[in-house]
């Protein structure tokens, strides 16, 4: 990134790293496992024959515990016959219809959609017979918040065994609220900052993200969309295992004016489209096209309202660029498929071991090396574009 600064120092007014968009998925391992969910039923003291309607009511009560916070603050409650629908728009639509006057539930949506969800096997083998994990639909429920430290976010539960719980939160959304708390001035388009009054102070909020409790804070929001927890687990306690399913790390330019990023954005987007090759994109994102690589590389040029987008794609993977709000460069990492990566860690089952550079885990233990290597993809890109219009042969 210091090349890329070298040359544009005189238009860039400030630089911001950090999380944008990062979604976490909790499972109750100990019902995942094999046999997990008998056990579970043992414990209970449910019989198999009973197992249907244990669940049926056991789900009619998480449901309602689940949408009695909005009852209790008569905040909306929509059934939406398509999962499909843009939730996050209309649920920033009803809290300019029913406004808050403090941090705390905007909205709770109710809809189907496919999950996995247990039912009984029946098989002449024993091995296989049993309760198994199966592709079915259920009722989820979304609950938006105004959140008092993450801001405007949302979580979603799945309202039938095992009860997986999906978490999102903006990593911009969370700045703009620490930055409101010191009473440092910002300008904010969208997900983006326009203007900083005091960068270090964001950077340095941005970096302390990284040092949060993820288990209790995540585990905190989900005793909000499900306070029936405790209870129905009871008689064998288990906690959500918390991954990061989805992960984007952008690096912002913010320059002095729209005219400035103008005067040299198009002539970055050409360069990559006309020069950035497969073995190029790989190494941005840390990786070797190797011989018997047979995946593929996709790039992919997309003109929108808020700007023109460059995004590359590697095995469920992406590095992209696109000027937003105008004065915005913005490069972002995004990381679904972690095994690609690697971090320097003892293994799993021997935490007193030796160290060795060993497959990046989705686990939130290996997020501080997840934003590590996102933050080293945005560099090796910005650097890779140093060169655009630079006149030396």
């Amino acid at each position: 990134m210091e090349k890329f600064l070298a040359r544009h120092a005189s238009l860039v007014t400030s630089i911001l790293s950090g999380f944008d968009r990062v979604i976490f998925r909790g499972h109750l391992l100990p019902l995942m496992r094999d046999g997990g969910m008998f056990f579970f039923l043992q414990a209970a003291k449910v019989r198999l024959l009973d197992f249907k309607d244990y669940v049926v009511e056991t789900s009619e009560r998480v449901k309602a515990a689940a949408l009695s916070e909005a009852e209790k603050r008569h905040r909306p409650v929509l059934y939406l016959p398509s999962s499909k629908t843009d939730k996050e728009r209309l649920a920033k639509g009803l809290l300019v219809q029913h406004p808050l006057q403090k941090p705390g539930l905007i909205c709770a949506f109710k809809t189907v959609e496919p999950c996995m969800s247990f039912e009984y096997h029946r098989s002449a083998d024993h091995h296989e017979r049993g309760l198994k994990l199966r592709a079915r639909k259920c009722m989820h429920i979304y609950k938006y918040y105004q959140h008092p430290n993450f801001g405007f976010m949302h979580v979603r539960l799945q309202t039938w065994f095992p009860f997986n719980i999906q978490v999102y939160i903006n990593g911009r959304e969370w700045l703009a609220m620490q930055l409101k708390r010191r009473r440092s001035a910002f300008e904010r388009a969208d997900n983006c900052f326009t203007w900083l009054s005091n960068p270090t102070l964001a950077q340095h909020l941005m970096d302390e993200q990284l040092t949060t409790d993820w288990p209790a804070a995540l585990t905190a929001i989900a005793r909000c969309i499900n306070p029936l927890h405790k209870k129905v687990f009871a008689v064998h306690p288990m906690d959500y295992y918390w991954s990061g399913y989805q992960t984007e790390w952008a690096t912002d330019l913010i320059f002095k004016d729209a005219d400035a990023l103008a005067s040299i954005y198009p002539a970055l987007v050409r360069h990559a489209i006309d020069h950035f090759k497969s073995e190029d994109v790989m190494s941005f994102l840390g990786q070797k096209l190797c011989g018997n690589y047979t995946g593929e590389v996709i790039t992919s040029l997309r003109r929108r309202i808020e700007g023109t987008r460059l995004k590359h794609y590697v095995r469920g993977n992406s590095i992209k660029m696109y000027d937003k709000a105008g004065n915005n460069l913005r490069l972002e990492t995004t990381i679904a498929r972690t095994s690609d990566f690697k971090v320097f860690r003892p293994a799993h089952d021997d935490p007193n071991g030796q160290l060795q550079w060993r497959p990046l885990r989705k686990g939130i233990a290996d997020l501080h090396r997840r934003a590590e290597v996102s933050q080293r993809s945005n560099e090796r890109y910005l650097d890779a574009l140093s060169v655009v219009e630079d006149p030396t042969p």
